[in-house]
């Protein structure tokens, strides 16, 4: 894994921990294949404003 993709990986994990775990309510929208019926990936998000109560 060269520098960019480390930088990139990096910004990636600190957006999601600094601004959606904290700010908003995450959803993660899985999906599978036909013949792969047991192994599931993310094949979206969703991420509503944080509603405290």
């Amino acid at each position: 894994m060269d520098n960019k993709e480390k930088e990139a990986l990096e910004k990636v994990r600190q957006k999601l921990e600094d601004e959606f775990l904290n700010k908003k309510d995450l959803y993660f929208i899985m999906g599978n294949l036909k013949s792969h019926k047991n192994s599931f990936m993310i094949i979206g998000i969703f991420y509503p404003p944080l509603i405290k109560m």
